[in-house]
């Protein structure tokens, strides 16, 4: 797939655990994917997610200087709604 850049706004699923390995928030359990705008995403989400591939499952560990709150975020890239300035290819969901 596609890969990700800087800049890029993706579909994603995501799932957010606390310190205890406990789900804080998802949208796996009957939710939609959601638009994340990594220009406007935490650090340690949008620095995860650069140069990931389209289909691809990340588990992002962010360190508490780059992260709102605690714990680890699990990721779906499902597409590339829109591309950062001078990238070629585009995908969507």
């Amino acid at each position: 797939g596609d890969q990700v850049s800087k800049g890029d706004t993706l579909a994603v699923q995501y799932a957010i655990y606390d310190t205890k390995g406990q789900i804080v928030d998802t949208t796996w359990n009957g939710g939609k994917p959601v638009k994340l705008k990594l220009d406007k995403a935490m650090r340690g989400l949008a620095e995860g997610l650069v140069d990931q591939k389209v289909g691809s499952r990340v588990v992002v560990l962010i360190p508490a200087s780059f992260a709102q709150g605690e714990g680890d975020r699990i990721v779906d890239i499902l597409g590339i709604l829109s591309s950062s300035p001078g990238k070629e290819k585009t995908a969507a969901p």
